[in-house]
């Protein structure tokens, strides 16, 4: 890992470390989607009926806007997953629109992770390879593939990372970027649910280690009057 860094860091100096793991990650992306890139204006890079759920909702999606209204009758659990992502579907149409959802989800998770670990004091090319190692691993590849709203699991590192920022230095910039987040992640339960319990252990923990000092301080004030 220490080689790892060593390298990267050599490489970074030049080029800025967020742009090699984009185009480490889009590289990879591609490799990944091998023979199916000549298919993507014709065919869903998925499996099973969610894809095409999601392009149903695309389209849902793209008439409730042009009505002015975000409501859409026809769907009982009123998801709104994929509105973060209308633009593709407005501008590329479908499928080519889900695909390019779909690529940009591999370089998305491996800047949230690395983010994140940046933000732990991780070394860059040790955040680099968490990055990677998180936005390429099986699981993820595998629900990206039948679940749209699994596909987007870079929502849950990137509100960690929007949490740890506001808890070192709070402000109102940051607590927009957090909100922002926070919304990101609550279009899909699930993820909504993961986001929730993380950034709560993740509070416990921050605020433990800034009362630890004062704790232990008092504890001996305490001792100290007993004996």
């Amino acid at each position: 890992m220490r080689t790892v860094s060593l390298t990267f860091g050599r490489i970074s100096s030049r080029v800025p470390a967020p742009v090699v793991l984009c185009a480490l990650a889009l590289l990879g992306t591609l490799l990944l989607a091998g023979a199916w890139l000549p298919t993507l204006r014709t065919h869903v890079l998925g499996l099973g009926g969610d894809p095409y759920q999601t392009l149903w909702r695309f389209s849902a999606l793209a008439d409730a806007v042009s009505r002015g209204t975000l409501t859409i009758a026809e769907d009982p659990f009123k998801n709104f997953g994929p509105l973060p992502w209308l633009s593709f579907h407005l501008l590329a149409g479908e499928p080519l629109g889900y695909n390019l959802t779909w690529f940009l989800q591999f370089p998305l998770t491996a800047l949230a992770v690395y983010g994140l670990a940046r933000l732990l004091a991780v070394s860059k090319g040790s955040a680099t390879v968490a990055g990677l190692l998180t936005a390429f691993a099986p699981y993820r590849i595998a629900q990206s593939l039948g679940h749209f709203g699994a596909m987007q699991l870079f929502w849950i590192p990137l509100t960690l990372a929007a949490l740890l920022w506001l808890l070192r230095r709070p402000s109102f910039s940051r607590v927009v970027a957090l909100a922002a987040a926070l919304i990101g992640a609550s279009w899909t339960e699930h993820v909504l649910f993961l986001t929730t319990l993380l950034a709560a252990a993740l509070t416990i923990g921050v605020c433990w280690r800034q009362a630890a000092p004062t704790l232990r301080t008092r504890k001996g004030v305490v001792l100290a009057a007993v004996l």
